[in-house]
């Protein structure tokens, strides 16, 4: 401590007077700030950790959460092996690769419940035909009834509660637990195993194995190139190779013979684009569909293998002019003249393993 002096009188009322400035308080100030700035932020991480962690776990739950099966409803039921539960148009059952609506199952109560299907519920399965699942007196599983009777009953076994889309079930007849195979449907196994089990699924979202059919006359069609462009044709008939455009990649495939079923290579054919009118190539060799009543210019050879084609495989049509060209996208499809088949000449064909036949 010392006397100060201000301009040099002397300091008569004998206060002392500190020299240095006073630091302490505000060095104390400055660290309640420091810590009040940090408890802000912990709390506002704490808050937002919190608030994402509540997001997540609304999010997994709703992505978890399966949708119940009701009565009414049309499922899928798929096997351990990933083959579906299926019915052809005359009510054969068997399991195999799903194709147009084969796998569709429609489940309803026999004695007129409705709201969930629940384990141990006593139902019936009806196929794309419109007929009932009914074990015969032989124990095979055929869909022809047209009536609901007690062989056409089947109980639910595999759990408790509602039954899920995405859980396992098994089908118990008056015989025993129904076993399908690509040779049938019987209903008189004693036990369950994983092949008396099935997995329920949703039509359209199916995950297990697709039929590998023929082609059919009648069936819609896209021709893909190597290039991942399709042949196309627009409302007026243009006809290009270019990127995929719904409707305008789609053709019919027609005999000129009025012929049915399968189609196989070296078949002559004739393919309607979506406009309805023929594809055809005109006297300048360039690809149009515009001509309502075929003629000769409208008629293809399916070139490129032996026996039934099959979806996804290569093909080349041939017309009385030469192949087809595959060539990369231009602005008028087009046929070679030139009379030689070459790889560039292939299409991939498509078609939907979803569309009714």
């Amino acid at each position: 401590m010392v006397k100060a002096e201000v301009q040099g009188v002397p300091n008569y009322g004998g206060i002392d007077f500190d020299s240095t400035a006073p630091r302490q308080p505000l060095r104390k100030a400055v660290g309640l700030l420091a810590v009040a700035a940090l408890l802000v932020v912990a709390v506002a991480t704490v808050t937002l950790s919190t608030a994402e962690t509540q997001q997540g776990s609304i999010m997994q739950s709703l992505a978890t959460k399966k949708q119940p099966v009701k009565y009414g409803d049309t499922i899928t039921l798929m096997n351990v092996y990933n083959n579906y539960m299926v019915v052809s148009a005359n009510g054969r059952t068997f399991t195999g690769g799903y194709y147009g609506q084969n796998d569709r199952i429609r489940i309803v109560s026999p004695r007129g419940k409705s709201g969930q299907v629940q384990y141990g519920d006593t139902v019936s399965l009806v196929g794309q035909n419109n007929r009932y699942f009914t074990a015969r007196y032989s124990a095979k599983v055929t869909c022809r009834a047209a009536v609901i009777t007690t062989a056409s009953q089947f109980i639910t076994v595999g759990g408790t509660g509602p039954i899920m889309v995405g859980d396992k079930i098994a089908f118990k007849s008056m015989y025993g637990f129904m076993t399908g195979t690509p040779s049938g449907v019987r209903g008189d196994t004693p036990t369950v195993t994983s092949a008396e089990q099935y997995t329920v699924g949703i039509p359209g979202q199916e995950v297990g194995l697709a039929a590998r059919p023929g082609l059919q006359y009648g069936q819609t069609v896209t021709l893909q190139n190597r290039f991942n462009e399709f042949l196309q044709s627009d409302p007026n008939g243009w006809v290009y190779l270019r990127g995929s455009n719904g409707d305008w990649n789609h053709f019919d495939v027609l005999s000129p013979l009025h012929r049915q079923g399968l189609v196989e290579y070296g078949d002559d054919v004739i393919l309607r684009a979506h406009n309805t009118k023929m594809l055809s190539a005109s006297p300048s060799a360039n690809l149009e569909a515009i001509k309502l009543i075929p003629d000769q210019n409208c008629v293809w050879t399916l070139v490129g293998g032996m026996g039934v084609i099959h979806n996804l495989d290569q093909v080349a049509l041939r017309g009385f002019m030469g192949f087809i060209n595959a060539r990369m996208g231009s602005a008028r499809s087009s046929v070679d003249t030139s009379g030689h088949y070459n790889p560039t000449d292939n299409f991939v064909l498509q078609f939907n393993l979803h569309q009714s036949m």
